[in-house]
């Protein structure tokens, strides 16, 4: 990860720690929202929410949807990966 997406990716991790109360070191890039934090559909339009706001962006409403479907893996490294495309 460059020093951009390393910068994101701390932040995601921070905010992803606050909403689901999961320890920071459990937030890796590879960790499942679903499988591996256990984050429930409010919690993921919390964590979208938080983060559109921390970063002053829109994330794609395709993807949103995508991240509420609880049999489709998301991983916090494709948080990272939307947030650079859209800042």
């Amino acid at each position: 990860m460059d020093q951009t997406a390393q910068s994101i990716y701390k932040r995601i991790a921070e905010i992803v720690s606050e909403v689901t109360g999961s320890e920071l070191s459990d937030v890796t890039p590879s960790a499942d929202l679903h499988e591996d934090l256990g984050m429930s559909e409010i919690e993921i339009a919390m964590l979208v929410s938080h983060i559109e706001d921390e970063f002053e962006i829109l994330l794609p409403k395709r993807e949103v949807k995508r991240m509420m479907n609880v049999f489709e893996p998301v991983r916090v490294a494709n948080l990272v990966e939307l947030v650079l495309e859209e800042v």
